[in-house]
């Protein structure tokens, strides 16, 4: 999205630990280098790490106009800085768990899902006229309408993402179970990171999928960074899944996002954050994940979607329209941009 703005004239500014590994030379973008530090895994030292790293940060901050927070600490210490920046806008791109009733200094709340927005206005009910939605963006360039044209067996299926427990793959390993009894012939692809350093589920849980799977081929697929290389892949598959069961992790959901613009049908859980771009039977499929039978109701939707080709076609070119029109990187910029025009203009006023 900075270089959406960065094109129409803006000057965007990344404050950014100097670990990182992604610089774009680009006119009207510059980084401010910082020293970062590893995560410990305990909350407490992690905290500490990060009140400094904030420090540090928003003390080396240039005078600006807009000021986008993304760390934990930084909206409670951003009004010590307040003549260094116009208005300030947090992105809320996690689950809140009750911090926001203390962030009265933000002038923004951004909220990437309409069901984020509404836990912190439950919690926070005194900021409701600070909240605003605007969702996450997919790079729609990166992932283009592929149509899928295959029609003769196997169905191929497929899932991305973290290979953790609350992503719900053993319920789509056992509807792919199901679906091999009823005389289906599966192939699973399961695309994303397995090891705990990078939020996978570990190997003890690769062995637990393993163990259920009855019969048909499963290609695990190491984390794709390439974008374009990741739409090739999840355009070779006629069904993607992805089961999430994360009542409060999942925040919006570019994964299926991503495999709706390349025109793979999608089916997902009924988490509430999915509903910003799934309308079940028009743009995807959603199916009950809550209860032991869970991977009945995924296999039933899976099934439907082999029997009905002509649908599946419609899902496919709906999602794909809807993921490209609504949710492109320009159109999200846009809505960025607006929204931090009219807060200067009351900051103004």
């Amino acid at each position: 999205m900075a270089v959406e703005m960065a094109a129409l004239g803006h000057s965007i500014t990344f404050y950014c630990k100097k670990s990182a590994t992604l610089y774009r030379e680009i006119d009207g973008l510059s980084y401010c280098l910082i020293n970062g530090y590893a995560r410990t895994g305990h909350l407490f030292f992690d905290l500490f790490f990060d009140f400094i790293y904030t420090v540090k940060a928003i003390s080396r901050l240039k005078k600006c106009d807009v000021m986008v927070l993304n760390t934990f600490w930084s909206p409670f210490l951003c009004p010590l800085f307040k003549r260094k920046y116009g208005i300030s806008v947090y992105n809320v791109a996690r689950y809140p768990k009750g911090q926001f009733r203390y962030m009265k200094c933000i002038d923004r709340l951004s909220c990437v899902s309409a069901d984020v927005a509404r836990a912190v206005v439950v919690q926070a009910p005194s900021l409701r006229n600070r909240v605003k939605v605007i969702n996450n963006p997919v790079d729609v360039h990166s992932f283009p309408f592929q149509a899928n044209t295959n029609t003769t067996s196997p169905c191929r299926i497929c899932f991305t993402g973290r290979i953790h427990q609350e992503k719900g793959i053993d319920i789509l390993v056992k509807a792919c179970n199901s679906l091999e009894e009823k005389g289906y012939t599966i192939e699973l692809s399961i695309i994303g990171a397995r090891d705990t350093a990078r939020g996978g589920g570990g190997e003890a849980y690769i062995d637990e999928l393993n163990r259920l799977v009855k019969g048909y081929p499963v290609r695990w697929i190491d984390p794709i960074a390439n974008a374009a290389e990741l739409a090739k892949e999840i355009s070779k598959c006629d069904v993607y899944c992805y089961p999430s069961v994360a009542e409060q992790g999942e925040t919006f959901g570019v994964a299926p996002l991503e495999a709706m613009a390349v025109g793979c049908p999608t089916v997902v859980s009924a988490l509430n954050c999915f509903t910003d771009f799934i309308e079940d039977g028009v743009t995807g499929l959603v199916f009950n994940h809550r209860g032991q039978d869970a991977y009945l109701r995924l296999a039933e939707k899976i099934e439907w979607l082999i029997l009905h080709p002509e649908a599946r076609a419609s899902i496919s070119q709906e999602g794909s329209r809807v993921a490209h029109e609504r949710f492109n990187t320009e159109y999200i910029a846009a809505q960025y941009l607006e929204d931090f025009h009219q807060l200067l203009q009351e900051h103004c006023s």
